[in-house]
């Protein structure tokens, strides 16, 4: 996560993967672009985001195989 992206903040990055929502266009006066863009599209991206990584995640958990199950 990148905390500050979405107004031109520089904070230091948290976490492992960076996943980037894009929620309205940038450039001239982007604080008020921002601020007038609706939540539900916001709360949408995030819930798309949260699913799909939960998704991967469970994916992968049910490919992995214990190492002590490798062995035998």
């Amino acid at each position: 996560m990148r905390p500050g992206a979405g107004v031109n903040k520089e904070l230091p990055p948290v976490g492992d993967i960076h996943v980037t929502g894009i929620v309205n266009v940038g450039g001239f006066m982007e604080y008020f672009v921002l601020q007038n863009t609706r939540l539900s599209l916001v709360m949408r991206l995030s819930e798309i985001i949260a699913s799909s990584v939960y998704a991967a995640i469970k994916e992968w958990n049910r490919s992995f195989i214990p190492l002590i199950q490798r062995e035998q």
